[in-house]
């Protein structure tokens, strides 16, 4: 049996709900550890399609802890987005003095559904300034949500924002171009 990241037992291919039960039994053993209760509420259940319940959680580690680090402020970002509090989202990140990128795709994305387009491009424009890779695509291959919907929410969001959807030739396993046909015929 292998640890994974919250230090408990996860079977071989259990799935990521088999994972909430022991951090569910953890919290509620241990419900005054920010750390733990942050984990939980902004690492597995916005994953698992419960964004709701991951907000009071991550709220709960910080009230325990208010000096609390400012990735609690990216992380309920997350939660908030999923759950349409786009608002919220951004003021969350807006709150970080050094956004990572994924909580700079969070406030983009929060900017794309609020309809300010011009402040969602230019977060887009910082994260494609650290990674001329990024895609929409490419990010999302980092979330793994059990919920279809969660998913294509993230995506309209960042669409709305402009981070391109994929890189020219990475959804196309052709490279032949128009002058490579015209030059066939």
């Amino acid at each position: 049996m292998r640890t994974g990241f919250w230090a408990m037992p996860i079977r071989p291919g259990a799935s990521r709900s088999g994972r909430l039960r022991p951090t569910r039994r953890h919290c509620r053993s241990n419900p005054n550890d920010p750390e733990l209760l942050q984990d939980y509420g902004a690492s597995l259940l916005p994953l698992a399609g419960r964004a709701g319940d991951g907000i009071a959680f991550v709220e709960k580690a910080m009230r325990l802890n208010p000096r609390h680090p400012e990735r609690y402020f990216g992380n309920l970002a997350l939660n908030l987005y999923l759950v349409g509090r786009y608002s919220d989202a951004v003021s969350m990140v807006r709150r970080m003095s050094a956004p990572r990128m994924d909580h700079r795709l969070y406030l983009a994305a929060s900017y794309g559904q609020l309809g300010r387009l011009a402040e969602a491009a230019t977060e887009v424009g910082k994260v494609l300034q650290e990674r001329p890779d990024m895609t929409v695509e490419r990010f999302l291959a980092t979330l793994p949500f059990q919920k279809t919907s969660d998913r294509e929410h993230i995506r309209a969001g960042l669409a709305m924002a402009g981070l391109p959807a994929e890189k020219p030739g990475e959804g196309d396993l052709s490279t032949e171009t128009e002058s490579d046909r015209s030059t066939v015929q």
